[in-house]
């Protein structure tokens, strides 16, 4: 029989880190199956080892709370970021944060659920490139109207972010407020070198990541009487 940490690390792996089954498989050595066995225990009984029952944490109140309102503000979080940060705020030597705790919390005592992140329908991705390629049929006469803005310095752990924790029964939405040092670069350094459409650098063209939609940037640009073109997906 295996012991009940490692079946809670093959668990922990599938279940707070979306790796399949399968792959959790591979890397113990044991079957898909066995981890998804194990999984299933852990859903209906909140252990992984037979004839035990644990469906509380054990948590108190107010890390409880803590952790509710952690997970509203980072739906995205990574086990290891809601320990680091239940540590700062508690102290390094409080226990009972362990990987198997926090998934008891948040499964059993918060009710939620990890789920992938709501996404846009491949279906529309073509439906948008002709949109755009329709805008710039309009708008386009010549090379020098074109101004192309890419944020090359991104965070590439939240590009790999693709699950997020919510109420079970309710989609998982993350919402991504705009960046402020982002828009100050732009209105200092691009915003003074536009002109009004049609003259040259009259057509702003910019990712469609959700950070650079807002109305701030699209007035910047229109009160220069020039225009702003997203790139489709």
């Amino acid at each position: 029989m295996y012991a009940a940490e490692f079946r809670w690390r093959a668990v922990v792996l599938h279940y707070a880190y979306g790796v399949p089954c399968k792959r959790v498989g591979k890397i113990f050595g044991i079957s898909g199956r066995t981890v998804l066995r194990w999984y299933q225990q852990f859903k209906q009984e909140g252990h992984v080892m037979p004839g035990k029952r644990l469906k509380k944490s054990r948590q108190p109140p107010h890390v409880q709370r803590f952790v509710a309102d952690y997970v509203k503000v980072h739906p995205c979080f990574y086990v290891e970021e809601l320990q680091s940060a239940l540590r700062q705020r508690f102290g390094a030597t409080t226990s009972g944060f362990s990987a198997t705790a926090l998934l008891r919390l948040l499964k059993f005592d918060l009710g939620l659920s990890r789920k992938v992140l709501e996404r846009r329908a491949r279906e529309a991705v073509p439906r948008e490139i002709e949109d755009f390629l329709a805008k710039m049929r309009c708008w386009y006469k010549y090379p020098e109207q074109l101004v192309f803005v890419d944020e090359t310095s991104k965070n590439g752990l939240n590009s790999m972010r693709r699950y997020a924790w919510s109420a079970r029964g309710t989609p998982a939405i993350v919402r991504v407020p705009f960046s402020r040092a982002f828009h100050r670069a732009f209105v200092r350094d691009v915003v003074p070198k536009l002109n009004p459409w049609p003259l040259p650098r009259s057509i702003v063209v910019i990712d469609n990541a959700r950070i650079h939609m807002y109305a701030e940037l699209e007035s910047a640009v229109h009160a220069c009487g020039a225009l702003l073109l997203y790139l489709p997906p």
